[in-house]
C-alpha cells in the first residue's frame, strides 16, 4: 500500500489569492480602529439620544461617517501600496 499526499497549494492558487487580499483588507482597516472608536464614542455622547446631547456636535457625526473614516482608510491602503506619496482631498 501506499499512501498519498494532498496536493500542496501552488503559490497562484484561488485560495492563496483570497487570502492575500484579504489581509490587504485588513491590513487597510486594522490602523484605522482607533479612529473607528473614537467615532463610535463621540457618536455615543454628542447625539440626541445619546448621553450628553449636544445638537451643534451631533451634527458633525454624519459627515465623520461618510467622509473622514472612508479617506482614512483609502489614505492608509493607498500608503500600502505606493508608500508616502502625499494625498489630494
Amino acid at each position: 500500500m501506499t499512501t498519498t499526499s494532498p496536493a500542496t497549494s501552488q503559490p497562484g492558487s484561488v485560495r492563496v489569492l483570497v487570502q492575500r487580499f484579504g489581509t490587504f483588507l485588513s491590513g487597510m482597516i486594522m490602523p484605522n480602529i482607533p479612529a473607528l472608536i473614537a467615532w463610535g464614542i463621540f457618536t455615543a455622547f454628542f447625539i440626541p439620544v445619546g448621553w450628553t446631547p449636544n445638537a451643534d456636535l451631533s451634527t458633525i457625526v454624519g459627515p465623520m461617517i461618510h467622509y473622514l473614516l472612508p479617506i482614512l482608510i483609502a489614505y492608509t491602503g493607498g500608503h500600502m501600496v505606493y508608500g508616502l506619496r502625499g494625498a489630494v482631498v
